[in-house]
């Protein structure tokens, strides 16, 4: 189910119990691991990063599942207990952040550190989780009828709009059409942000440091960061400046810096 790759080979042993947890990075919606391996070559240590259902090297994905989150939770915990780690520090953006969440609550003992960037704790109220399932049916429409143009369309929605123009938005773009429509469209209705259960008071329970990274430009997200760190627990909010929905690719070098300080706090 899913496809697990080293992104980054670091001296640190990280399997059964000895040196540094395993860093294991979670991609966005379109992408996949490889997104990943500029911070991971980075992060002087070894990494992994997961190609999710229906993205890279993991394009096999159900068409129904009941509860598609923890489908891919156990996964998540099956492959690491094969590779012999026992914790894992976890970085998720976006949609990986989601389901990031969702790991780390179902295995809380296994998670040292959890970064959480531009990811949604889940819609409160019953009619937005119904227009967001609805919504995104309509997207996985296109992707399936207009691939790959729609993906232009896709980077044209307003949580991009710090990336209007850029070369990095042409970047992305070029990255993200070489997946196979049909997968993709199949992830984005089972992992729609409408089928997820909100998350923010549980998130709040957990025992280990967590960072939600969100870009100032990037106004939706920021609230949500704000109104997180506003619960009782571990949760701490980072801003970058000059930066959108896509902090680790707009805003790199500073992203790093704030990625280790905090894993290796």
């Amino acid at each position: 189910m899913l496809h697990c790759e080293e992104l980054s080979h670091g001296i640190a042993d990280t399997v059964s119990g000895g040196g540094e947890p395993a860093l294991i990075f979670l991609h966005g919606f379109l992408g996949d691991g490889q997104t990943w391996k500029q911070i991971a070559d980075g992060c002087g240590r070894s990494a992994w990063a997961i190609d999710l259902p229906g993205h890279g090297r993991s394009n096999v994905v159900p068409s129904t599942s009941q509860d598609p989150f923890s489908d891919v939770a156990t996964a998540f915990w099956q492959l690491v207990e094969e590779r012999g780690v026992e914790l894992v520090d976890l970085v998720g953006y976006s949609m990986g952040g989601r389901l990031a969440m969702h790991i780390a609550l179902e295995r809380p003992d296994k998670v040292r550190r959890l970064v959480l960037e531009s990811a949604h704790p889940g819609l409160e109220a019953e009619v937005e989780r119904h227009q967001r399932v609805q919504a995104d049916a309509e997207w996985a429409k296109r992707i399936r009828n207009d691939w790959p143009q729609v993906v232009q369309a896709w980077h044209e929605q307003s949580v991009f709009t710090s990336l209007k123009g850029s070369h990095l938005q042409s970047e992305l773009m070029a990255e993200k059409q070489t997946g196979d429509p049909f997968s993709l469209s199949v992830a984005l209705e089972l992992f729609s942000t409408g089928r997820q259960n909100p998350l923010a008071d549980r998130l709040s329970t957990l025992p280990m440091p967590v960072l939600f990274v969100s870009g100032e430009m990037d106004t939706r997200y920021c609230e949500i960061g704000e109104r997180l760190v506003s619960r009782p627990g571990p949760i701490h909010h980072y801003i970058q400046k000059d930066a959108g929905h896509v902090v680790h690719r707009e805003q790199p070098e500073a992203y790093l810096h704030v990625l280790k300080q905090f894993i290796q706090g």
